[in-house]
């Protein structure tokens, strides 16, 4: 039957699953007037397989990348990610299961979506829009993110390969990896120090000066309305000139450290930053570092960030106070 001897309602399905790789949400259906009953019988007649329960695939324009646009559209939040991002991206990556990155708690139950069992799936509780990226209409991570996430997961000199070809292909900015992976750090990210320590030998080394970044810092976090801090704060356990700390914020037991150092500089620094943060922990106290890239990257998103790390911890310390 051709296009156009095919009733509205299956014509209006075709339009929709053809401005989007296939896929077809039951939303943007009822929205263009297609009718409730009409998907339902073109879901017994199997010309709409479903992918989740408001969200279709056309069976007749379905392709290889026709899920990751389900997907897309379904979960919103989310994002194609891992190998399949850093494939379509254009790194060089074995062909592998779709990989897809839902948000924390979201990950679709199985038995209840057949269409879904080949897919390998990750979850996260950060995916910033600076850290997604368009490749050929679907949502994906950044190279960025994307290199991040496969670090911990993917051999040594692998992991390296990829970021020495996305850097010579101009895929991604010295810049945005180091500001990505200062990120994935300071949200307790693990597996990434030993691809830290390689990435400070291929990227450039440059410092910014820590007085003005620390100046940068305070005054992001008291734009966004996070009172109480403290410049150069001195810790009960203070030992010295160099037991002096950037930024407290005694009602919530938080040390903010502006990180000025060049990458390589922080990643020689790894052992004493964590003998510090541990002297904190002990003491009752937790340290928040940030990367000057990560901040001139998305500064205010940072600074909320922080601020809801400070509001919590201030309201728990409340809390057990008995106040």
């Amino acid at each position: 039957m051709s296009a156009t001897q095919r009733p509205s309602g299956d014509r209006l399905l075709f339009s929709i699953a053809a401005a989007n790789g296939g896929a077809v949400g039951r939303a943007a259906a009822l929205e263009k007037g297609v009718s409730p009953s009409i998907i339902h019988r073109r879901l017994k007649s199997g010309l709409l397989v479903p992918v989740t329960s408001k969200v279709y695939l056309l069976e007749e324009l379905r392709d290889s990348r026709s899920l990751l646009f389900a997907l897309c559209t379904a979960y919103e939040g989310g994002a194609v990610s891992h190998r399949t991002a850093a494939s379509l991206a254009g790194l060089p990556v074995r062909e592998s299961p779709p990989h897809f990155l839902f948000p924390h708690g979201g990950r679709p139950d199985l038995k209840a979506h057949p269409l879904l069992r080949d897919l390998v799936m990750h979850e996260t509780r950060s995916l910033p829009e600076v850290d997604v990226r368009n490749f050929f209409g679907l949502r994906c991570t950044s190279v960025a993110r994307t290199l991040c996430d496969l670090a911990p997961t993917e051999a040594r000199h692998f992991a390296l390969h990829l970021v020495e070809t996305a850097l010579s292909k101009a895929l991604v900015s010295d810049e945005d990896l180091i500001a990505c992976l200062s990120a994935r750090k300071r949200r307790g990210v693990r597996g990434l120090r030993q691809f830290a320590s390689d990435l400070a030998t291929v990227l450039r080394d440059e410092a910014y000066p820590e007085s003005v970044f620390e100046s940068e810092l305070l005054a992001g976090l008291r734009g966004v309305g996070l009172g109480g801090l403290v410049p150069q704060f001195r810790p009960p356990w203070y030992e010295g000139i160099r037991g002096i700390t950037d930024i407290g914020h005694p009602p919530s037991d938080s040390i903010i450290e502006a990180d000025g150092r060049g990458f390589r500089q922080v990643t020689e620094a790894h052992d004493n930053d964590r003998r510090r943060d541990r002297q904190a922990t002990a003491n009752g106290f937790v340290v928040i570092r940030v990367g000057y890239r990560e901040f001139h990257r998305s500064s205010e998103r940072i600074c909320l960030e922080i601020k809801e790390i400070c509001e919590r911890r201030a309201a728990d310390k409340l809390l057990r106070s008995g106040s």
